[in-house]
């Protein structure tokens, strides 16, 4: 039931950002009677099962402080139309990963989603925004562009919340020796 509502919740956690803001996902999640040192153990382990590709990594990672910085990378989609046909075409992400960890509770946030691409490509290259216009001129008309760029988003939106409930999921088992 908790997995359901968080799902039915989870969208509108970049809806209510300015208009003009980087996309981003925090929230701040209670787990009763579990120690900080044991979120951090948890977290870890989270971070290095989840995050395989090898440009994911810990920045920082401070047991006293209880904080947690990465820069993962995640694979999502946008839909584009051509000719009739639609195509679910792959995005890779680079994004900043931080959770902050107290006694009894957790705080993540994933934010700076910068499309992996090319550098020699004229597109975009600044961290995925909460406008529903394409911030740069694109390869295409503007209409087509501020669709895919919407359709970033949502697809984002998918990937992201399936992350989270994972964290969530992970972080409310105990861990084990082994």
């Amino acid at each position: 039931m908790k997995c359901l509502l968080f799902c039915l919740l989870f969208p509108f956690i970049t809806a209510a950002q300015n208009k003009d803001s980087v996309v981003t996902y925090t929230g701040v999640v209670n787990i009763e009677s579990v120690k900080k040192e044991e979120l951090y153990i948890r977290a870890r382990q989270w971070f290095n099962r989840s995050f395989k590709d090898s440009r994911s990594i810990i920045r920082v990672s401070d047991k006293e402080t209880g904080e947690i910085l990465a820069k993962g990378v995640v694979q999502s989609y946008h839909w584009y139309k051509a000719f009739g046909k639609e195509s679910k075409i792959p995005i890779s992400y680079n994004f900043d990963i931080s959770i902050y960890l107290k006694e009894g509770k957790y705080k993540y946030e994933f934010t700076n989603f910068i499309e992996k691409e090319d550098p020699a490509s004229f597109k975009y290259s600044g961290p995925l925004l909460v406008t529903n216009e394409y911030p740069t001129k694109g390869y295409r008309s503007k209409d087509i562009m501020d669709k895919i760029w919407i359709s970033q988003r949502e697809e984002l939106n998918t990937t992201m919340s399936q992350i989270v409930v994972g964290l969530n999921d992970f972080m409310e088992k105990s861990t084990s020796d082994f």
